[in-house]
């Protein structure tokens, strides 16, 4: 289950300490994309649930909500939640 966590000054002073330690200059994905901002990168060690609008054709998360950490599952675990229309 998510921990939900309003989104605060202490919600995000938690999240920087959650993954200062896992920053990398080196992006940690197979499928690198094409960003031209600067980008820091985060070993894909945490999980967090969020909330999103829609999926894109090439699989790309759009409109996407924070909902909180989950300590019930490791990121390995994680895998993309299709919606189901009734």
């Amino acid at each position: 289950m998510a921990t939900r966590v309003p989104a605060s000054e202490k919600g995000l002073k938690d999240a920087v300490e959650k993954m200062e330690p896992l920053l990398t200059e080196k992006c940690p994905f197979v499928n690198r994309h094409n960003i031209k901002e600067k980008v820091q990168w985060v070993r894909p060690k945490l999980v967090c649930e969020v909330e999103y609008a829609e999926l894109t054709a090439n699989d790309q998360l759009r409109q996407t909500t924070f909902l909180g950490w989950r300590d019930d599952k490791k990121a390995k675990e994680v895998v993309l939640e299709q919606s189901q229309v009734a």
